[in-house]
């Protein structure tokens, strides 16, 4: 008897990561890696200005995730 590759007891279950939302450190520390000039694109402003902030929002998020969801 041959193993198949489609054996019904071998199923990929779905994980499931309680992600968090992003606290201001972990923006800021997204804006430390993203950010290169940060004297003209201070952290306020990074997050007042919507494409940058949903950058910064992002690899937070990224971060997190790489993290386990903490």
């Amino acid at each position: 008897m041959g193993w198949s590759k489609n054996n019904s007891r071998q199923q990929t279950l779905p994980l499931q990561v309680e992600l968090r939302k992003p606290t201001m450190d972990d923006l800021r520390a997204a804006y430390e890696l993203c950010v290169t000039d940060k004297e003209s694109m201070p952290l306020d402003r990074a997050l007042s200005v919507r494409s940058i902030a949903l950058t910064l929002k992002n690899a937070a998020k990224a971060a997190i995730l790489k993290r386990g969801g903490v």
